[in-house]
């Protein structure tokens, strides 16, 4: 709810539309490749025996707990092995059997014969690795059940007592074991003894934890990459410390169980962490701050089989004998872990324009009316995390945090020359570092970055009405606080204050901002103080799902502003149409909300490309400052294309409006006007800017969308461009332009080093020339250009001479669900590759000639792109002397203070910011 809003009412007629089908889940993982679970039951002569709890025999519930887990194994491959009798094991269903003879296998086991428990996991081995068997099936090899270099592979062992009949590992023809089997680890610490029934048994020579630790050390495939194994095990009525041990060196978990509730808990425990670490899709940020021993990275994650997720905090640790930059593999704290009790959390949410805690006995009869269910108190105490019949169960209460990037806060670092700052600045010092992050679970969250407990969860009003579906136990995933919120420090009131803005994206149409001052202060004492205003599609209705993220910005008018563009499908028809479908742009008055500026590019429906009849909309904006302190120009691109300049360089507001449409991105110009609906080019993500060097404003942007179902399989050509502002539009489109083409790409052996790189032309740039533009395109063996999808969905990153842009493609390879990733490095001026050596591509310290390629001309080149891999994406860390990427596979070279072998720009400015243009 906005607070208030005077607004003219120019149009009387609705425009009609198509809209555009804005997914509701993310486009990459509609897809996954199941994981591989083998279920290994111990079916030895002591299964037949009843539990010390009592009742049926140990094999029938086994066999029970076995089924209903099996019956409810959805999405996974699930196989069914037992032990051999007094050798071994068999294997009895391979992994992805059907559920009915799953279930007519298992109903036909009984207990019988020994336990050799290793040997028979040692037989899972072989038949993961695809071998012939070495205890059963010694007849001809077994069929590997791994397809997928990403697929995850899990045994599942449950047994009730100690091994017998456990050593026989002669003659295994097993290279990949050699000789080191039974005793993988070559350790003295497989003797164990447990109590059972009072009485204490100490038996030697155990493997089965050799077995756990040689199954996820060995690659069982060859498919690139390595395809282990996790164990886990099950202690069915006994506590035996070798299953325990097996657990945590097959990197599974171990439980004890003494009847057939317990185990079936144990089972169902087992299947949930093994869908977390199967289909949990994860994307990395990093603290602001230099790169050193102690860096934090906070890891935003979720799973697709449930929609939860996860904010995990890892530490980066310098290995000064190797001079990499490495991580805990542990994380120190996972914040789902640390979400208060239901009635502890500090949730909040508004009415009316006033914060109120998020709570049954705060929320008024008009309030609770607004959740659209009859049973709103249930609804409320179920969002807070309280457990209600009826409603949908959850694993952990942090929603699925897809497009929300996490942003930390601690100490202000921002830029602003007054005493007053300087002394705000110092008082934040100790302020409580903070991360914030928006999921799926209606809520921007935050959570502290020194253990992951949750101080805030904030509720945007436009959801309240949605919460209802996230209850429901047929959920079908949605969008909810989709968008990633963006802070900055602002003057307002006399005061310094850090404000927080956030969008949805595919959440809703909406906007909030909050006052994040001092964590200190968020108490339900101060939900009002903490609660700045929401903007909503009922305050006008151009504004549409909020995919454009909000920006905080002083303008020339010395006030200081919320800028965002309207986003997309506003003329949803939802009783808040709009009439025009025009992409626009809101400046909103960030201390009160009361006083908006609505910028329109006039161009909507009724102008749209020949063809398309969908409307309009503004994707993030770029403002620009000449001083560093108040904005004077702001980009934005849109729906259609189109690069918009608006003129706020006047300190009189009323002078504010759109200068002109600078440039439109579409495929093929040779120089119309005019680009047919097939032909253009969306721009959705932020438009960098810096100086040519004329000092004119050259601004840096890629072309593409991610936001409909349809996106996935688009292969529609998409570009990178870099276009001069030149006071004026460019006309001729891209004929106006520069062209450079990637004309090589292949996987290149440097020193030793195989790295998958692109080359690119080095064309001059004449004067004549209103910029460059470069094709998205795979050069094929004749040398023409390939399309295969390639977008841009992030804004180029500029360093001294340098632009980079990341680009996203998608494959029909499942292990790549969130699509493939690359980086292209160009010379921003022009766009050509670079002339000097920016990555130590060999490996060897140094950047010289020995880190160039020989491309198909001779010639020695320095390369400009490379495939990065999964297309989660890069993390940007924005330090005092450069910026630089994080990936998952990227190390140090402490020679050069910058990871991953990246040398500083010879003409590297220094400082960027992510507020606004800093000029060189």
């Amino acid at each position: 709810m906005f607070k208030a809003l005077p607004l003219l009412l120019l149009f009387t007629w609705q425009a009609e539309a198509a809209e555009y089908n804005l997914a509701q889940v993310p486009i990459g993982v509609t897809e996954a490749v199941e994981p591989n679970v083998m279920l290994l039951l111990d079916t030895s002569g002591s299964m037949g025996r009843a539990p010390v709890s009592g009742g049926a025999s140990k094999m029938e519930q086994a066999k029970s707990a076995a089924e209903t887990v099996i019956q409810s194994g959805q999405g996974m491959r699930i196989g069914l092995a037992r032990l051999n009798g007094n050798d071994g094991g068999q294997i009895d269903q391979a992994c992805g059997a059907s559920q009915t003879d799953l279930l007519t296998t298992l109903n036909g086991y009984s207990a019988g014969g020994n336990t050799p428990v290793a040997e028979a996991h040692y037989e899972v081995s072989r038949y993961f690795r695809g071998m012939r068997g070495h205890f059963s099936h010694t007849g001809s090899n077994y069929r590997s059940p791994i397809t997928h270099q990403c697929q995850k592979n899990f045994t599942i062992v449950l047994s009730d007592g100690q091994p017998t009949q456990d050593g026989n590992f002669s003659s295994l023809n097993d290279v990949d074991a050699g000789s080191n089997l039974p005793d993988w680890d070559r350790s003295d610490d497989d003797n164990y003894s447990y109590v059972f029934r009072g009485n204490t048994y100490s038996y030697a020579r155990y493997f089965l934890d050799d077995l756990a630790r040689f199954t996820w050390e060995t690659d069982l495939s060859s498919q690139e990459g390595v395809q282990n194994m996790h164990t886990y095990t099950i202690g069915f009525d006994i506590d035996f410390p070798m299953l325990k041990e097996a657990a945590v060196k097959g990197h599974g978990e171990y439980f004890l169980a003494g009847n057939e509730t317990e185990l079936l808990t144990s089972l169902n425990r087992i299947f949930a962490d093994i869908s977390r670490k199967s289909f949990t899709e994860t994307r990395l940020s990093a603290n602001s701050g230099y790169v050193s021993a102690g860096l934090n990275l906070y890891q935003a994650s979720y799973n697709t089989s449930d929609w939860t997720g996860e904010l995990s905090a890892y530490r980066a640790m310098f290995d000064a004998s190797t001079g990499h930059l490495g991580f805990n593999q542990m994380p120190s704290w996972q914040a789902s872990l640390s979400i208060p009790e239901p009635s502890a959390r500090r949730m909040y949410t508004n009415r009316g324009g006033v914060g109120i805690p998020f709570r049954v006995d705060k929320l008024n009869a008009s309030d609770k009316r607004l959740l659209g269910v009859s049973s709103a108190d249930e609804l409320i105490r179920y969002t807070r995390g309280e457990s209600v019949v009826g409603l949908r169960g959850r694993n952990t209460l942090l929603g699925d945090i897809v497009h929300s990037n996490p942003i930390y806060i601690g100490a202000s670092r921002g830029f602003n020359s007054s005493a007053s700052y300087r002394a705000f600045k110092a008082a934040t010092k100790t302020r409580e570092p903070m991360i914030y992050v928006g999921a799926n679970d209606g809520m921007l969250h935050g959570f502290r970055a020194s253990d992951g407990k949750e101080l805030l969860a904030y509720i945007p009003s436009v959801l309240l009405p949605k919460l209802k579906y996230l209850a429901a136990e047929e959920y079908q995933h949605r969008y909810y606080v989709d968008g990633s919120p963006m802070v900055n420090d602002a003057f307002i009131d006399g005061d310094w204050r850090t404000m927080l803005a956030g969008g949805l994206n595919g959440g809703g149409q909406g906007v909030y901002v909050l006052d994040i001052t001092d964590p200190d202060d968020f108490t339900e004492a101060r939900a009002d103080q903490l609660f700045a205003w929401e903007f909503t599609d009922s305050d006008d209705a151009d504004m549409g799902y909020s995919y454009s993220q909000p920006i905080i910005v002083k303008l020339k008018d010395g006030h200081w502003y919320a800028v965002f563009g309207n986003g997309y499908n506003s003329t949803e028809p939802d009783g808040r149409t709009s009439n025009t479908g025009d992409a626009v742009i809101y400046l909103i008055d960030l201390a009160t909300g009361l006083q908006m500026m609505k910028l329109s590019t006039d161009t909507g429906i009724d102008e749209a490309p020949a063809g398309l009849n969908r409307p309009n909309g503004m994707a993030t904006l770029s403002p620009v400052s000449d001083d560093g302190e108040t904005v004077d120009v702001i980009y934005g691109g849109d729906l259609y294309g189109n690069v918009w300049k608006f003129d706020l360089s006047s300190a009189d507001s009323a002078q504010w409006g759109l200068a002109y449409k600078l440039f439109q991105a579409c495929r093929y110009s040779t120089g119309s006007q005019f680009c047919s609906a097939s032909d253009i080019q969306a721009i959705t993500a932020g438009i960098a800017v810096s100086e040519d060097k004329k000092g004119r404003n050259m601004l840096f942007f890629g072309t593409g969308k991610d936001f409909e179902s349809s996106d996935k399989t688009d292969r529609g050509l998409q570009t990178l461009y870099g276009v001069i502002d030149k006071g004026r539009i460019i006309t001729g489109g891209r004929s106006a332009l520069l062209e450079q083409r990637i004309y090589q790409q292949g996987t290149f052996d440097i020193g030793g080093v195989n790295r998958e790189l692109r080359l690119t032309t080095n064309n001059l740039l004449q004067e004549s020339q209103a910029g460059w533009f470069m094709d998205l395109q795979n050069p094929d063996a004749s040398g023409n250009g390939v399309t295969l999808g390639e977008r841009v969905l992030v804004e180029p990153q500029l360093t001294g001479l340098k632009v980079t842009f990341a680009t996203k493609r998608y494959t029909a390879d499942p292990c790549r669900a969130g699509g493939e990733s690359s980086e292209l490095s160009l010379d921003k001026f022009s766009g050509s590759r670079l002339s000097y050596v920016t990555a130590d591509n060999n490996r060897d310290g140094r950047f010289d000639d020995q880190d160039k390629v020989t491309d198909s001309n001779g010639g020695k080149v320095v390369a400009s792109g490379e495939t990065l891999g999964n297309g989660a994406g890069s993390t940007v860390i924005v330090g005092d002397d450069y910026n630089f990427r994080i990936g998952a596979d990227d190390q140090s070279d402490p020679k050069k203070a910058l990871p991953d072998g990246i040398q500083r720009d010879p003409d590297s400015s220094g400082r960027t910011s992510w507020r606004y243009l800093e000029r060189d």
